[in-house]
């Protein structure tokens, strides 16, 4: 081994695996992005880490800068999940309504279903990407689909 190769350090970070937190941060970062450039009224758009059971939605979007209601709230599940089971509908449901959210949204990443909390009565069905595999979220392909969708 030459001297060149004993000093390159190993990348400890060079595969990051994506699951649905990592997934939903990009996603929130993207949101964000798309709100600033366009001047869409709503507030901030957050990862919730109000409790550390899985009981807790995975964004909030709030109604207006600096205020402190929920306009909607997002459940994220991976591609491969039953992301509209009753179970799943029903528990994010429950939680806009204790949250006083309006709406509320599941996704699969390849798709996003926004209901009314209220009625629970589906508003729209927006598909976002045709990915399968979490890893490749930052794909040209995936990324610029979903944000597109968003």
């Amino acid at each position: 081994m030459n001297q060149e190769q004993n000093n390159i350090l190993p990348q400890p970070f060079s595969r990051v695996h994506y699951n649905e937190n990592t997934c939903t941060v990009k996603l929130i970062d993207w949101m964000k992005k798309i709100r600033d450039e366009k001047g869409l009224g709503f507030g901030d758009i957050v990862f919730d880490t109000s409790s550390d059971d899985e009981k807790r939605p995975d964004l909030l979007i709030f109604e207006r800068p600096q205020s402190s209601g929920i306009l909607c709230i997002i459940e994220f599940k991976r591609p491969s999940v039953d992301f509209l089971s009753q179970k799943v509908c029903n528990k994010v449901q429950d939680e806009a309504k204790t949250r006083k959210a309006p709406y509320f949204a599941i996704s699969n990443f390849r798709e996003l279903v926004w209901f009314d909390t209220q009625s629970g009565k589906e508003i729209d069905w927006i598909a976002l990407s045709k990915i399968n595999d979490l890893n490749l979220i930052e794909d040209i392909v995936y990324k610029t689909s979903i944000a597109h969708g968003l």
